[in-house]
């Protein structure tokens, strides 16, 4: 009898000793599980990107695009490509992006779509399509995406206005001290924002060819087609006097490209 009783003990303690493993591997898994999803939403873009499969030089703004295209020989971004080129292709350089297109009639095309809307918490209720995702907003039809493209990709680039000169241009010269003294941070709306202008010589690189399709798109008048000139979000400032009585007021009034309005 007593031998039983000590076997039942010796029984009764592996039994317990293998429900305890068995816990504590289930709360370690669980643990894990946590921590991974956690990571996956603190992810910064760069890492989002390259666990998607996907690879964003450093700087560069994503810009996605999806289409529903279920015709072979169709292509779904064609005018998207058209609109990209028109509108925001002058800034590549300074404000260098990537375009990451998706067929959301393929699977893989749905899985990222799903995917992004879950990311950011959009709604597209209508399922309409073509649709542009930049900064983690979302754009649905190709008359909106083309209404607000270049604005929303400037203001994502952080640019506050476009400045084009020329080194032998006796205005672009005299205002060397009013570029010095143009703050760093400006006061929009009561809040505070870097003050960012890009500076771009006329006849450096493709530069001439950036102010010509500037002046198409935001069509300047030919009296007013010459340097010195500044570009905002949805004007311009030509001549000297003109710039440097108006823009710091323009910019703190946030018509800039970037401000805290835009937002």
């Amino acid at each position: 009898m007593r031998i039983r009783l000590v076997k039942w003990k010796i029984y009764g303690k592996a039994i317990l000793l293998f429900i305890f493993i068995i816990l504590l591997i289930c709360c370690t898994a669980s643990c894990v599980a946590e921590k991974q999803e956690s990571k996956k939403q603190e992810l910064p873009k760069q890492e989002f990107l390259e666990e998607s499969g996907e690879q964003l030089k450093r700087g560069s703004i994503p810009i996605y695009f999806f289409h529903n295209t279920a015709c072979g020989n169709c292509d779904g971004t064609e005018e998207f490509r058209e609109v990209i080129e028109e509108q925001i292709s002058v800034y590549q350089d300074e404000c260098p992006y990537e375009l990451f297109e998706y067929n959301v009639f393929k699977t893989s095309g749905k899985e990222k779509w799903d995917a992004m809307v879950e990311e950011y918490q959009l709604k597209n209720d209508s399922y309409i399509f073509p649709a542009m995702i930049l900064e983690g907003k979302i754009y649905l039809g190709m008359e909106e995406i083309r209404k607000h493209l270049l604005s929303a990709f400037l203001e994502a680039s952080g640019i506050s206005a476009m400045y084009f000169y020329r080194e032998d241009c006796s205005e672009c010269q005299d205002m060397k001290m009013f570029w010095e003294q143009l703050p760093e941070k400006i006061n929009c709306d009561g809040t505070e924002i870097s003050c960012k202008v890009i500076k771009l010589e006329s006849r450096t690189d493709t530069n001439g060819e950036k102010i010509r399709k500037l002046f198409e798109n935001y069509k300047i008048p030919e009296e007013d087609q010459m340097v010195p000139i500044v570009f905002l979000k949805e004007g311009y400032l030509a001549g000297k006097q003109e710039i440097e009585t108006n823009l710091l007021q323009f910019l703190e009034e946030g018509k800039g490209f970037y401000s805290i309005k835009n937002g």
